[in-house]
């Protein structure tokens, strides 16, 4: 039997319009770090290793991980998580259900084009850091009332 041509052409549009796997993307957590950490692109930083296929993002201690180019997020990807000992770190939505009270997991907030934030810690955890954020940057402070401005215009610490 004969396929006519526009089923031919619908079936070609359809397989070009699939989507497509990136590869992994793997994060490397600091032994026993729990709390916010943000993965922000930044000219000058250092690149994203590629190793064994996947990109690795491993997070320093201070929770702040500043790349030249935030890769792998844009396209379908898989995704693992570990401490840097390797213990494994489940990697679930926000909105996942936590299969044991109070399981470790990364959690993914919020992203941006070039800014990611992530959660490492328990569902309740991550809940409570969204519902009260800690004020992390001097904006934020200054907003809250924490910071004021002097006679010259800088920000300083009330």
């Amino acid at each position: 039997m004969a396929m006519s041509s526009a089923a031919m052409l619908f079936c070609l549009l359809l397989a070009n319009c699939a989507p497509t796997e990136g590869p992994p993307v793997r994060f490397v957590v600091p032994d026993g770090y729990l709390g916010p950490f943000e993965i922000l692109q930044e000219k000058g930083a250092g690149e994203v290793i590629l190793e064994h296929g996947e990109f690795v993002y491993r997070v320093p201690t201070n929770g702040m991980l500043k790349v030249a180019q935030v890769v792998g997020f844009t396209e379908w990807h898989k995704a693992d998580a570990f401490f840097a000992s390797g213990t494994p770190i489940p990697v679930k939505l926000t909105s996942e259900r936590e299969q044991v009270p109070a399981e470790l997991a990364l959690y993914e907030l919020w992203n941006t084009r070039t800014r990611y934030k992530f959660f490492v810690g328990s569902q309740a955890e991550m809940a409570a850091y969204v519902k009260e954020p800690v004020l992390e940057t001097e904006g934020g402070r200054f907003l809250a009332g924490q910071w004021r401005t002097n006679q010259s215009g800088t920000l300083t610490n009330r």
